[in-house]
């Protein structure tokens, strides 16, 4: 089974929506990316789903939320 991988930090735009993630790795996935890996069971504690026709993704059981990761920087 392939290790999954964990989002340590998050990126918002002015409508504070996230629009990036960065992975343990040192990966950053745009949105739609980390839905993506997500589906496919590649995020650790990340789940994905579908609310009123748009991806979503929320934090899975061990983590309270993504507000709880620290900024992007660069």
């Amino acid at each position: 089974m392939m290790e999954q991988l964990e989002v340590v930090a998050v990126r918002r735009n002015k409508a504070d929506n996230y629009t990036s993630f960065m992975l343990n790795n040192g990966q950053e996935l745009s949105y739609q990316q980390a839905v993506e890996m997500a589906y496919q069971g590649r995020l650790k504690n990340v789940e994905a789903s579908r609310r009123n026709g748009q991806q979503i993704l929320s934090s899975g059981i061990l983590v309270k939320s993504y507000d709880d990761l620290p900024e992007m920087t660069s």
